[in-house]
């Protein structure tokens, strides 16, 4: 019985990490004000093994399908204020793209980037294969390193919006 529930337990562990970054596009309609825009849902989410580092990614688009926003919500060691910060992605091609935040101070632990049409033609055409997250307000940074099977994620949400694969929500 221990083999079983040991088995069990760990079957479920590998389904929940493979399906942490599993993502999907949502086609958000707003009834009342005739706008349409794109989210990934959930953020993709990179964390120290120890749960002490790490941060999120919220991407979202335009209707013209354009990104407009690249948020992070970042953790360190409890620390939430951000000011300044960057944002540095690395492809396996070894190029990176360097985002800088936009946002003024704030201690809800939120970066904002705008992403360049050119810099989005990467990212939905060249697996990534490290982030590195730096807070300008004390200069703490976080290093995550892309598991393999999540290398291609932005790939995947570009295939989607591309091929109209998404699910449409009114509000």
């Amino acid at each position: 019985m221990k083999n079983v529930v040991t088995f069990i337990t760990i079957v479920l562990m590998v389904v929940s990490a493979v399906t942490l970054n599993a993502q999907k596009v949502i086609k958000i309609e707003v009834e009342m004000t005739g706008k349409t825009y794109y989210r990934v849902d959930p953020p993709y989410l990179m964390c120290s093994e120890d749960g002490k580092h790490g941060f999120g990614i919220i991407t979202s688009f335009d209707s013209n399908i354009k990104v407009i926003d690249f948020i992070l919500s970042c953790e360190w060691n409890g620390l939430s204020c951000v000011e300044g910060g960057v944002l540095i992605i690395k492809f396996k091609d070894e190029s990176k793209i360097n985002l800088k935040n936009w946002n003024d101070f704030n201690c809800a632990g939120t970066m904002y980037t705008k992403i360049s049409e050119s810099d989005w033609e990467k990212l939905s055409t060249i697996p990534i294969v490290k982030v590195y997250c730096e807070n300008g307000r004390n200069n703490s940074s976080y290093t995550y390193e892309i598991p393999i099977n999540d290398q291609n994620y932005f790939i995947k949400v570009g295939e989607s919006l591309k091929n109209g694969n998404f699910e449409v929500v009114k509000k």
